[in-house]
């Protein structure tokens, strides 16, 4: 994928350097599939990785490692000795729905606070959210710091109590608001569910 790693030319000189070196132990060596879903590239990566295999004279001594998610379900051939499932352990499939698999996590936040806003207020940084009624807001302490990117502002989706809620406003670093004008029962302390399911 060219993105970090070593050109296989420079492998020979590499694993002589870390032979010689007293201090260091080679454990794997592991390449990444940039599409795993597609034989053709697979196997053009596959073989481009057994070219590494020449260089070593015992190659128990050493795991080899290829396989991700997709390749560990359809190409047995990439599972050498060990395999790197990363989407799977989430229960997720990449571009679809997974049958079979079910989800593992969830990303849930406690409102911490509520305000009441009236019908034309603005809130947020840079004011991208107006009340076009008299308007209940929450926020969780979640933000863009903590992984949920700021091009979602205004067009992020909850649910707090089994409905569905529209996040409002700029994502701050640590923050976030969601109108919850149609769950009057929430609470401080109730919980909003970003991914997963909502008990």
């Amino acid at each position: 994928m060219h993105r970090l790693g070593m050109e296989i030319l420079k492998f020979a000189d590499v694993l002589d350097y870390v032979e010689s070196a007293k201090s260091l132990r080679l454990k794997s060596v592991f390449s990444h599939l940039a599409l795993a879903s597609d034989k053709e590239a697979v196997d053009y990566q596959f073989d481009k990785f057994k070219e590494v295999f020449s260089n070593f004279k015992n190659r128990k001594q050493v795991d080899f490692h290829l396989a991700s998610s997709e390749a560990v379900e359809s190409f047995e051939k990439t599972h050498l000795d060990m395999v790197r499932v990363g989407l799977y352990l989430y229960g997720l499939r990449p571009r679809v729905e997974s049958g079979n698999l079910k989800p593992a996590m969830s990303v849930k936040a406690r409102i911490i606070n509520i305000i009441n806003v009236p019908e034309g207020e603005k809130a947020g940084y840079n004011w991208t959210w107006t009340a076009k009624r008299p308007s209940r807001l929450a926020s969780i302490p979640i933000g863009y710091a903590d992984g949920v990117a700021r091009e979602l502002s205004n067009n992020l989706n909850g649910f707090l109590m089994g409905k569905e809620i529209k996040q409002a406003g700029i994502i701050s670093m640590d923050q976030m608001l969601f109108d919850i004008t149609d769950v009057p029962e929430a609470e401080e302390g109730d919980v909003v569910t970003l991914i997963g399911k909502d008990d």
